[in-house]
């Protein structure tokens, strides 16, 4: 099978604009293992890499040009109309991944990962655990706005803010007294 692999940090999400050496890193760990396993597995591997990272990945490179996203798109669709399959690794933020796997199924192309439109509906925090309490499933609970966050911990020794749509730990505290709240509220 022709799998074309794509890592948002490392494949042209940042075309046009600087690296972020962390992001980059993370994200170069996790295309790597994927284009080993699939190559160990004996799929033709295609890889799209921003012409910025310079670093050995078993299968076939697809160069993004880093000058703009549009770059980025065309060198995309490009390895999309070479593939059997595609695995994209993107944030759920601002509707990343939710975009790029939604290009991948519009291509006709079968999408490893989970379909567009269930990242759509998880990618929303708040509303999964309102459906996962509905199901009977434990799901901690969450008020959407800071204005909230006083009122919670009153009832519970600390309480966690995070935005209801993002990726990883970025711009979630922790807090355990309202000081803490109002460090967290001007971060957001």
């Amino acid at each position: 099978m022709r799998i074309l692999l794509s890592e948002h940090f490392c494949s042209g999400g940042l075309a046009g604009r600087p690296l972020d050496a962390g992001l980059a890193a993370e994200g170069a760990a996790m295309l790597r293992a994927l284009a080993e396993d699939f190559h160990a597995a004996g799929h033709a591997v295609s890889v799209l890499l921003d012409e910025r990272q310079g670093w050995p990945i078993p299968g076939r490179i697809i160069p993004v040009a880093a000058a703009s996203p549009r770059q980025a798109a065309a060198a995309f669709a490009r390895g999309l109309a070479e593939s059997d399959a595609a695995l994209v690794v993107a944030p759920e933020s601002a509707g990343l991944l939710e975009a790029a796997l939604d290009r991948v199924e519009q291509a006709g192309v079968r999408n490893l990962g989970s379909p567009s439109g269930t990242v759509g509906e998880v990618s929303d925090k708040h509303a999964l655990g309102r459906r996962l309490a509905e199901a009977g499933i434990r799901a901690p609970a969450g008020r959407l706005g800071l204005d909230a966050a006083a009122a919670m911990l009153a009832q519970h020794e600390a309480v966690v803010i995070k935005p209801n749509r993002g990726a990883g730990c970025v711009d979630t505290f922790i807090c355990q007294s309202t000081a803490d709240i109002e460090i967290g509220r001007a971060h957001v």
